[in-house]
C-alpha cells in the first residue's frame, strides 16, 4: 500500500493519504464489484458455453485496460496489489471455464473409456462425435468472437487450443491402427482436423 501511495504522489500536491487511500479502496470496491457481476451475468446463459466466452471477454477487456495496458499511469497506481491479483485470478478462472466449458465435450469424445467396445465401428463413433462437436465448436466462434479486442491474447489462447487438441487426436488416431484403420482414412482425418484447429485459432 505505501509504495502504490508513494507513486502517485505527483497526482496533486492537494491529496493527502488519506484521499489517496479512499481512492485505492474504491478503485478495489469497483474492480471487484465489476468481476462479480460479469461473472453472475455470464451463469445466467442458456447455453454455458457462450457464458464462458462472455465472461472471458469481459474479464480480459477488464485487466488488459486496467492493469496489462492502462491508458494512463494513474490507473496503475490505483490498483493495490489485492486488486491487482484480484484481476489476475479472475482472468485465469475465467480462461479455465471457457476450456472446461467449450473443450472437454470434444477431448471426451476421443477419450478412451474400458466400457467402450474396442473395435473399429466403436473407433468410427468417435471420430464421428469428435467431428460433430468441433463443427458446432467452430461455429459457435463464429457467433461468439473470444477477445476480439486483444489479437495478441488471442493467438495466445489459439497456440493453446492447438496444443490441446493436436496432441490429444494423434494419440487417438495412432491408437486406431490396430483397428484396420487405413492409412488413407488416418490421414485424412488427421488433416482435417489440423486444419480445422488451425482455422479455429481463431477464425481470423
Amino acid at each position: 500500500m505505501i509504495a502504490a501511495l508513494s507513486s502517485i504522489s505527483f497526482v496533486s500536491s492537494s491529496l493527502d493519504i488519506l484521499q489517496i487511500t479512499l481512492l485505492i479502496l474504491a478503485t478495489d470496491d469497483i474492480v471487484t464489484t465489476t468481476i462479480s457481476s460479469v461473472t453472475a451475468v455470464s451463469r445466467t446463459a442458456r447455453r454455458p458455453a457462450f457464458g464462458a466466452v462472455f465472461l472471458l471477454n469481459n474479464v480480459s477487456h477488464l485487466r488488459h485496460h486496467l492493469l496489462l495496458e492502462p491508458s494512463d499511469d494513474i490507473i496503475l497506481s490505483l490498483l493495490s496489489p489485492a486488486t491487482s491479483e484480484a484481476l489476475n485470478s479472475a482472468y485465469r478462472t475465467a480462461k479455465a471455464g471457457y476450456f472446461d466449458l467449450n473443450f472437454s465435450p470434444l477431448m471426451q469424445a476421443i477419450t478412451d473409456d474400458p466400457r467402450d467396445k474396442s473395435n473399429k465401428a466403436a473407433a468410427k463413433e468417435k471420430f464421428t462425435r469428435f467431428f460433430d462437436l468441433l463443427d458446432e465448436l467452430v461455429e459457435r466462434h463464429r457467433l461468439a468472437k473470444v477477445l476480439e479486442d486483444d489479437p495478441r491474447a488471442r493467438g495466445e489462447l489459439g497456440e493453446e487450443v492447438v496444443m490441446l487438441v493436436i496432441p490429444s487426436f494423434q494419440r487417438f488416431t495412432q491408437k486406431q491402427k490396430d483397428k484396420e484403420f487405413s492409412k488413407s482414412e488416418c490421414r485424412t482425418l488427421w488433416i482435417f482436423v489440423e486444419f480445422a484447429a488451425h482455422v479455429y485459432c481463431f477464425l481470423r
